[in-house]
């Protein structure tokens, strides 16, 4: 069992996941977790092996993005828009959907999350454009761009992303950023004491690089493996 100091000490290289993930996640069957140090090809022959990173931010020196006017960000509420009749949780359902294929089942529990008030709705947001970006037979005022849905174990202090993405025609405009930028300071503003995420690795790099520019920073490689059946 890991402690929390010893946790506290290292989190990126002390585990693959959050501390509360750790406690209440159980390892699943046939799967193999192990640290870029220790890994050795030859001993997991008989495993797939898909690799991730852990990142950390100290929510220090923070900055915000200077957004446009056309640009806004809505936290997550059951409440209708003044403007306009529709809810903000139809748009996050829409943009999960679309961007994380995120299963009925699992946005019924986010969402019962959120009612509940098991974490600060402030961590729940989207960011919206005044901009149509592709034929709506509905006007409206503003558009969703991406979301991101984050927690906090308020009994160590430790955020992380439980979701987060952007619609794909809008990406690689420097959107993601501005969604990253702005949880950090909703963090900062909650006497948060340090952020964790763990993403998938791809040869592209472009989430890495993402958090990179966001001031993330201890970056460690876990081995994710998993039991071939056809040996």
């Amino acid at each position: 069992m890991i402690t929390i100091d010893k946790y506290l000490n290292n989190p990126t290289k002390t585990l693959h996941c959050t501390y509360n993930q750790y406690k209440t996640r159980a390892l699943k069957k046939n799967e193999v977790i192990v640290s870029c140090d220790k890994y050795r090809e030859e001993d997991y022959l008989d495993y797939f092996d898909s690799k991730i990173m852990r990142m950390k931010h100290d929510l220090h020196n923070l900055t915000s993005s200077k957004i446009n006017k056309n640009l806004s960000f809505k936290s997550s509420t059951f409440e209708p828009y003044e403007d306009e009749n529709k809810y903000f949780i139809d748009d996050l359902y829409t943009l999960m959907k679309e961007i994380s294929s995120v299963s009925d089942e699992d946005f019924d529990h986010i969402t019962k999350v959120i009612k509940d008030n098991n974490f600060d709705t402030e961590l729940c947001f989207i960011l919206y454009t005044a901009k149509p970006y592709r034929s709506i037979s509905q006007k409206r005022k503003r558009y969703p761009v991406g979301f991101c849905y984050a927690t906090l174990d308020k009994t160590i202090g430790e955020a992380t992303i439980e979701a987060f993405g952007i619609i794909p025609e809008l990406r690689k405009k420097g959107y993601a950023k501005i969604i990253i930028e702005e949880l950090l300071l909703r963090l900062a503003n909650l006497d948060t004491v340090f952020m964790t995420i763990q993403f998938p690795m791809y040869d592209d790099h472009i989430l890495e690089k993402l958090f990179k520019d966001c001031g993330f920073t201890d970056e460690y490689v876990w081995h994710i493996l998993k039991k071939n059946s056809f040996f």
